[in-house]
């Protein structure tokens, strides 16, 4: 029986220790592939989704505020999926001990790729944020 309704998918890339300034590097783009589900692997090259969310966190120097994110079809940035989106980036409940910080952008975006691949550009305001964990969310 085929699948019925709509189903969401966690991408999720952990244990990265990335840093990242105030300018967009095609050398330390973030690739996830989005048919790599954490939940399933799905088939197929073509990628036909919604894509819905995406958190980043990590840790920073004192003078860094937010970041900006840009998503595209391609790893050196030239076929945009994701305009830059700028958010704040908010302490964790426990960042005394974590130091950690995370920043989220709640996205509205059909994404119809001939492959799989979104390459995930950060920037700062100031200062270097240290990219951990990336999770993005997408609907079928």
């Amino acid at each position: 029986m085929p699948k019925v309704g709509s189903f969401s998918h966690r991408v999720v890339l952990t244990g990265l220790n990335v840093g990242f300034t105030n300018a967009f590097s095609t050398a330390k783009t973030q690739q996830l592939q989005l048919l790599q589900a954490e939940d399933e692997s799905l088939t197929g090259t073509n990628f036909g989704g919604q894509l819905s969310f995406i958190r980043v966190e990590g840790t920073k120097t004192a003078d860094v505020n937010s970041i900006t994110i840009l998503g595209t079809a391609d790893a050196l940035g030239r076929k945009l999926v994701l305009e830059p989106t700028t958010a704040t980036l908010q302490p964790a409940v426990d960042v005394a001990s974590s130091a950690r910080y995370s920043a989220v952008y709640k996205i509205d975006i059909w994404f119809n790729g001939a492959t799989d691949d979104l390459y995930l550009f950060i920037k700062t305001n100031a200062g270097t944020f240290s990219l951990h964990d990336v999770t993005l969310v997408w609907r079928e």
